[in-house]
């Protein structure tokens, strides 16, 4: 599982809009299995994303993550993403 979150966090970090949109639509599915120190930053950094549908799937990611995902620094990220909409 380790190396499969990994593969999906570098298409995050490297791929474009549509590749990154399902790399978090995967690791949402994951949910708490991908809820990690890589994941969590990874998607916050989609969240800022310019394109749209790539930030709605960290979102909803993060979202399926749950109590795992829900550290001050993600709730503090998606409260400034949310004022850029």
């Amino acid at each position: 599982t380790d190396d499969v979150i990994s593969v999906w966090v570098e298409a995050l970090k490297k791929g474009n809009a549509h590749v990154r949109r399902k790399a978090c639509t995967v690791l949402g599915g994951m949910v708490e299995k991908a809820a990690t120190n890589d994941v969590i930053p990874a998607l916050l950094e989609i969240v800022r994303d310019t394109k749209m549908f790539p930030m709605l799937a960290a979102f909803k990611a993060l979202c399926r993550m749950g109590e795992k995902a829900a550290t001050s620094s993600v709730i503090c990220a998606l409260a400034k993403a949310q004022r850029y909409m």
